[in-house]
């Protein structure tokens, strides 16, 4: 909210908007390999390998496919009137 205040908007509201989707074998193993590689520059935490992860939950995504879940929350803003 500190961004939206120091940018001379009003806040008016937010609305979430929740994502789902199931993704196949090979769409999971993007996924996984893309957050196994990022996750700890993007949250500062470890995470395991691709392959300790694959080893671990390969057989069952490969038989039923993986959830994916995303959250996009709107903000909508106006324009402060000017104060004469």
């Amino acid at each position: 909210m500190n961004l939206i205040s120091g940018s001379g908007l009003a806040f008016e509201y937010s609305k979430v908007f929740r994502t789902g989707k199931k993704l196949t074998a090979e769409q999971a193993k993007e996924e996984i390999v893309f957050a196994c590689d990022n996750v700890p520059a993007i949250y500062g935490g470890p995470a395991r390998s691709f392959d300790e992860a694959w080893e671990r939950f390969g057989d069952r995504i490969t038989e039923h496919g993986m959830g994916h879940y995303s959250k996009l929350e709107l903000f909508v803003t106006s324009k402060e009137p000017k104060r004469l």
